[in-house]
């Protein structure tokens, strides 16, 4: 359950390409339009 209300995040970064491939690096996967998820699988036993 989440305790705010906080659904998006924008960020403005100097550097578009080098952002990108920090984030691919991550393990977020790029979804197009300079937007990035991470994707979580939850298990209950």
């Amino acid at each position: 359950m989440p305790v705010h209300r906080l659904t998006t995040l924008t960020l403005g970064v100097p550097d578009v390409e080098a952002a990108q491939a920090y984030y691919e690096e991550f393990g977020l996967s790029p979804l197009g339009g300079g937007r990035f998820a991470t994707e979580t699988e939850v298990r209950f036993p």
